[in-house]
Order: structure tokens, then C-alpha cells, then sequence
């Protein structure tokens, strides 16, 4: 039995909360912080009836049936293809079956449980639920029991087709995003990379919605101008070049395009990669899944197969090998790489330690690789999926900004307080004082000093504050004007006051390039931060702050 993380604690108690006030509600984890295990915990401990988790890929129902294995002390039942449960065999009261919805879809499969109703069903990557199929099942199982509790865990909740999952879950009782999850150290940190072919042109590829709603390239269009024999090497080398040693998984337009990138990359590094897609026999696919785990292939191509339900925590680069409107799909690609590595992160109480613990490891960051050409459509990057609590602005300012192998949630903190202060100056530059305070004093250029002879200085004395302490005001963010008039010990007195919540400007810009916020943070336990990251090494995150 695992034990869950504080986070999937939290979903669980919510959900928990939730379904005592509705009949169903929805969880929301990026990919790779353990969804399945979560639900595994909630099937495990679930009292009110029979449970069912609903899944739409065979990776996603073996991993199900795995990891509820690992809670229950059995197998559970599964219903997929020819694999069938008998329920009127099966032991009563506690019944957990693992289901295929194309194979639950069917009518035969529903009604030999109609005797032994469900009492929840956990629908995975609940934003296919909408789909005709998923909602037939759910139906039909709450036409047989209309006390059913339903529950939906998805990584990318959203739909641009209007088609709302509040039409089948009625609540949200937790989420969290992938920057938040990178920031709380549960995943690791994303490095963005652009690789500009200038023989690549999008403008005249198509653009038709996908199955989730969102505008996106027709991939038949993709494939005429990424199969080309130039376009092939054009990716291939700048691959091999960047990525270096990392494990790598890189997702194509078509099938047809997957293969022969693959066979491209084999020509420079023979055997370094391998290819899957939907009509792979899935035992050669476990094979070479299997490979890639154990480094015995650098690359893995494919074409949307490995979006959802692959787990590999050693892959630490992910190569875009087409581009991409759709903001689910790009999300779904770049959850592949974002695991660390098992055993560095779980045990690790604090946020700051688990990110340490990530940033010493083998597998420090994620490297995404996005092939980019002459387009005059705005393309999807890994700056729109981190980017999700900051506007449009910082977003097109970090990706603007972003030097190669720029730390993605770093360019964004940048970018937020660049455009902070840009915006402050634009608000400021219309301002203009009704008078100012100043002194004159006229000088005999001839003679031995000044002449004061009179002054026009009309403000009042300085305090006998010192220079560094007005200095250390400022930077503290106290006005000048009001830390002028201070004595000594009024400067000391505020010093102490104000430094126990506010750390200065150049510690708040260290804390921030690090992924740390400085809010209500002191001056001495930033001071601790900084050293904590010194006493790791600078050099694994840039130079260190001069």
C-alpha cells in the first residue's frame, strides 16, 4: 500500500467533501503526479457499493489494474476486448472492476451488471467524458442506481468546443497546475528551446478543429512538408546536436512521419531510435518502451500514442517534431517529461528541498525541443502551459525574452516583474511635481569657496540618518523622501521593523530567478534561501548573482 503524497491527500479528502454534496465532481493533477494512485486509494477505501474505473487506451486500464492491485491485495476485474468478468461469481459487497469503455459501451457488458450495480465510477482522463460512449455508460449505470457517485481525473480539463464537463460532473473538489506542481518540487523544472528551420513554411497547411474542439493543423498537410528528405535532416541533426545524452521522446505529425524521422536519426547514430504507433504489436511496444527505460534506445518517435498513460520517469527531453495549436495536446506531450526521477522527490516534507533534491539529481530539468519555421500563425509553446496564472503580456514577453535552455517558470517570474516595473514607468511618465525642493547657492568662480550669500532652499533639514541606512530604506522600499526626515535611531528602529517581512530588491530578484516567491519573506531568511542555493552549486542553474 503506497502512501499518498500531501497533495493527493488533500484531492481525496475534497473529493470526499464534494460527494457529500453532490453526485459527482472532478480532480485535476498534471500528468506525472499520480492520478491513477490517487484514485486507486479512493476505489480502495470507497464503502457505498461497487466501484468501476473507466478508461479509453489499454496502457491506461493495466496501469488502473496495477496500481488498484497494489491497494486491494488482488487483481481487480477487467472488462476489455475478449477479457470478461462473471459478477455473479465474484465476491459481493466490494466488487472493483477495471473497464474499457469501448467494450463497457456495449449493451451485453452493461446488463450482467445489473444485479451487482455500481456505486462510483471513476471515469480517467475525464475529458474525453462528453464523448456518446462515456455517457451511455454513466447513464445507464445511474438508471440503475440513482445514488451513483461519479468521479473525473483529468491533466488537461479544458475544452474549446463549448462541450463543458460541467454537463457530466458537477463540482471541482481540487486541482493544481504544472507550474504549481514545479514550484511545490513534485515535478521537474521545464528548459525551452526553439530550433528555427528556414526552410520550414506552416502558412499553407490547413487548419481544421481536433476532437477536443481546438483549432489545430490538419496533420495530412504536416506530413507533405515534414517527410520531405531536406525537412527530415533538418530535424534529425539539430536532435542529435541538443538533446545530447537525454532520453528522448519526440512526437510527429503522422505515422508515416514518425518512421521515417526515426529511420533519418538511425543513418547519423545507428540504433539510437525507434518508432511506435497505434497498429505496433503490443508486445514489441512493451519491448521497446521497455528499451528506452533501460537506455538501450535514445529516442522514441511517435504520433500521439504515448500522450497519455506512458511512464517513463528517465525521459528528460521531449522533442515537438511538428507544431501545435492545441494548447491539451501540447500539454499532454510535455507531461511525458516532466517525472523526476523515482525515489528523489517522495519523503521530502519541504517545497525548497524537494526542488534542491531535483536540481542535484541526474535528471535536473526537462528539455523541450520545438521545430519552428515560417509561419504567420501563433504557435502553442511550453510558455502558454506554465504560464496559465500570468496574462497574455508576461507570457509574450518570457517566450520573446527566453535565451537557449532558458528555465521556462524562471523566464515567466522574470517577465512578470519586468513588465511590473515597465508598467509602473508608463504610469509614472505623465507625472510631473508642483514644486520641488532644492538649494542655490551662488560661487565666486574667482575667490577661494562658495559665497553664500543667500539660498533658495526652502525643504526641511535633513534627519541625521546615514547615508547607508537611506540606502538600505529605499531598497527596502521605504520613500526617500520619508526615510530623509529620520534620525538615527528612528532609521534603526524601522530597519529592524520593516526587514522582518521584506527582504531588499536584489534579494527578491535572486529568490525569484530561482523559482522562490519573496513575498512577505525577511531580510535574514532570505538571506538563508540564498545560501541554501549557493551551498548547491550555482553553476547547475546559471551564474551566480554578482
Amino acid at each position: 500500500m503506497k502512501t499518498l503524497r500531501p497533495y493527493q491527500q488533500a484531492a481525496l479528502d475534497a473529493t470526499l467533501a464534494r460527494l457529500r454534496q453532490y453526485a459527482s465532481t472532478t480532480v485535476v493533477l498534471p500528468t506525472g503526479l499520480g492520478k491513477t494512485v490517487y484514485a486507486a486509494k479512493l476505489i480502495a477505501d470507497w464503502v457505498m457499493g461497487n466501484a468501476l474505473f473507466l478508461a479509453h487506451t489499454k496502457e491506461l486500464i493495466a496501469q488502473a489494474a496495477d496500481k488498484l492491485e497494489a491497494e486491494l491485495g488482488y487483481r481487480p476485474a477487467v472488462e476489455m476486448n475478449l477479457q470478461s468478468a462473471d459478477p455473479d461469481t465474484l465476491w459481493q459487497g466490494g466488487l472493483v472492476v477495471v473497464g474499457s469503455v469501448q467494450t463497457m459501451y456495449g449493451d451485453r457488458r452493461l446488463d450482467k451488471y445489473r444485479r451487482h450495480p455500481f456505486g462510483l465510477i471513476v471515469v480517467d482522463e475525464c475529458h474525453h467524458a462528453t464523448a456518446p460512449t462515456y455517457q451511455k455508460v454513466i447513464n445507464y449505470c445511474r438508471n440503475v442506481n440513482p445514488a451513483l457517485k461519479g468521479v473525473g481525473i483529468t491533466a488537461t480539463p479544458n475544452r474549446a468546443d463549448g462541450t463543458a464537463l460541467g454537463l457530466v460532473f458537477e463540482s471541482v473538489a481540487y486541482q493544481m497546475s504544472i507550474n504549481d506542481a514545479v514550484v511545490g518540487g513534485w515535478l521537474v523544472p521545464v528548459t525551452q528551446e526553439y530550433v528555427v528551420v528556414d526552410s520550414l513554411s506552416f502558412d499553407r497547411v490547413k487548419i481544421r478543429k481536433n476532437g477536443l474542439g481546438e483549432a489545430d493543423f490538419v496533420a495530412a498537410d504536416l506530413e507533405q512538408v515534414l517527410t520531405e528528405e531536406e525537412t527530415l535532416h533538418a530535424m534529425a541533426v539539430p536532435t542529435l546536436e541538443r538533446v545530447g545524452e537525454r532520453s528522448t521522446l519526440v512526437f510527429t505529425a503522422t505515422v508515416r512521419h514518425a518512421h521515417l524521422l526515426a529511420a533519418v536519426l538511425n543513418r547519423y547514430r545507428p540504433g539510437s531510435a525507434q518508432a511506435v504507433d497505434g497498429g505496433t504489436d503490443p508486445g514489441r511496444r512493451r519491448e521497446i518502451v521497455a528499451d528506452i527505460a533501460a537506455g538501450r534506445v535514445q529516442y522514441l518517435c511517435n504520433c500521439a500514442v504515448l500522450t497519455e498513460g506512458f511512464d517513463v520517469p528517465n525521459c528528460s527531453a521531449i522533442v515537438m517534431g511538428r507544431p501545435h495549436k492545441s494548447l491539451v495536446l501540447y500539454t499532454q506531450m510535455l507531461g511525458r517529461g516532466l517525472r523526476p526521477l523515482p525515489g528523489v522527490v517522495d519523503g521530502v516534507a519541504d517545497a525548497f528541498d524537494r526542488r534542491m533534491q531535483v536540481l542535484t539529481s541526474p535528471k535536473p530539468d526537462c528539455l523541450v525541443l520545438d521545430f519552428v519555421g515560417n509561419s504567420a500563425h501563433k504557435l502553442v509553446s511550453s510558455f502558454d502551459v506554465l504560464g496559465g496564472s500570468y496574462d497574455d503580456e508576461v507570457r509574450d514577453l518570457a517566450r520573446r525574452g527566453a535565451a537557449p535552455k532558458k528555465d521556462v517558470g524562471q523566464a515567466l517570474e522574470q517577465a512578470k516583474h519586468l513588465l511590473a516595473l515597465q508598467r509602473q514607468w508608463k504610469e509614472r511618465e505623465d507625472i510631473r511635481a508642483d514644486y520641488v525642493r532644492y538649494g542655490a547657492y551662488p560661487v565666486d568662480p574667482f575667490g577661494d569657496g562658495p559665497a553664500i550669500a543667500g539660498s533658495a532652499y526652502t525643504g526641511p533639514a535633513r534627519g541625521s540618518i546615514t547615508d547607508s541606512q537611506l540606502r538600505l530604506l529605499i531598497n527596502l522600499g521605504v520613500s526617500g523622501d520619508t526615510a530623509r526626515r529620520y534620525s538615527k535611531r528612528q532609521a534603526g528602529a524601522v530597519i529592524d521593523k520593516v526587514a522582518r517581512t521584506h527582504c531588499t530588491a536584489k534579494q527578491a530578484r535572486v529568490l525569484a530567478q530561482y523559482g522562490i516567491d519573496p513575498t512577505g519573506m525577511g531580510m535574514d531568511e532570505a538571506s538563508q534561501k540564498i545560501d541554501e542555493i549557493a551551498a548547491n552549486g550555482w553553476q547547475r542553474l546559471g551564474e551566480s548573482p554578482q
